[in-house]
């Protein structure tokens, strides 16, 4: 664990292997591994700040990068769940398979509005592929699940860094 400028502790390490082959192994071996306290890991060789502009400039794009472009895109955003909707109803209702689904963590929002509280549900799921996410994407979004009037929603997940950037992209046009 590291801290940032704030002292804020942030989940995240690097490790520095003398042997490429090492490296690989680690990889292969630990990412998207399943922590006891349900949490997973994601583990990718480091693109630097620089390199990772370079590669968002049109040119080719690294191995490296499109290794963790490809664990963020097979990880998946569902909103507008039913709050009687447990994680095991979830979990079976999106898997595609006894290990399609890495990693599932559900949540429950309250929103005040003036007197009012609005509570909502929602969840994300990391699968295996990237085709997974995608098949969950066009056969669940925009559904009505688990006997809710309303339809859920579910999209690729998008990092608030990468809203960030979209966002500035339109107000420069």
């Amino acid at each position: 664990m590291h801290k940032d400028a704030e002292g804020t502790t942030k989940d995240y390490g690097y490790v520095c292997f003398k042997d490429s082959a090492h490296a690989d192994a680690a990889l292969k071996a630990m990412d998207k591994k399943v922590l006891p306290d349900g949490k997973f890991l994601i583990v990718n060789y480091h693109v630097s700040k620089k390199e990772g502009e370079l590669n968002q400039g049109g040119r080719t794009i690294d191995p490296r990068t499109q290794g963790l472009a490809q664990t963020f895109n097979s990880n998946v955003y569902i909103k507008f769940i039913p709050l009687d909707v447990t994680e095991e109803q979830l979990r079976n209702q999106f898997s595609f398979g006894d290990d399609s689904i890495v990693s599932l963590k559900m949540n429950t929002t309250v929103k005040k509005f003036g007197e009012y509280e609005v509570k909502s549900q929602y969840a994300y799921i990391l699968y295996n592929t990237v085709a997974n996410a995608q098949k969950a994407i066009q056969r669940f979004d925009n559904q009505n699940l688990f006997g809710s009037p309303k339809p859920i929603h579910v999209e690729m997940w998008v990092s608030k860094e990468e809203k960030e950037q979209e966002r500035k992209r339109k107000e420069d046009r």
